[in-house]
């Protein structure tokens, strides 16, 4: 084999090795920018995720507090009612479902039952029994 010869080789050769580095360094940075996408999509799905989970917190704490602030009324307003007395009876426990209703209020009502004792000349509260709270 010629000095030419092998010189043609070993051009052919480096030729060769540069194209295969080239091809090599293209499928690296596409499949690396196969992977950049595809991770940039599941962050974006976990950032979805935790956005709704932080959403339905933030509601269910709303929720949690509307109905404090609607017990605590309620509480209020229960000061206010007159019991029922029969005179027939002397002791008896009546039971009236209230409604209480909030017009400043987005969540729905709660619904109690306010049990009390009922005697001619007392009347003692019983149990404030939370019935049904739509939303929760």
């Amino acid at each position: 084999m010629s000095y030419e010869d092998k010189w043609e080789t070993l051009k052919y050769l480096a030729q060769s090795s540069l194209e295969n580095e080239s091809n090599l360094m293209e499928q690296f940075v596409s499949s690396q920018s196969q992977v950049n996408e595809e991770l940039q999509s599941l962050l974006s799905q976990q950032l979805s995720i935790l956005n709704c989970s932080n959403s339905t917190i933030q509601t269910q704490l709303d929720i949690i507090y509307e109905n404090l602030r609607m017990i605590e009324k309620l509480e209020e307003s229960k000061k206010n009612l007159v019991p029922f007395c029969d005179d027939d009876n002397d002791d008896f426990v009546e039971s009236s479902e209230l409604v209480f209703i909030d017009d400043n209020s987005k969540l729905p009502p709660i619904e109690f039952v306010v049990t009390c004792l009922v005697t001619p000349h007392t009347a003692k509260w019983g149990s404030l029994q939370l019935l049904h709270n739509v939303g929760v």
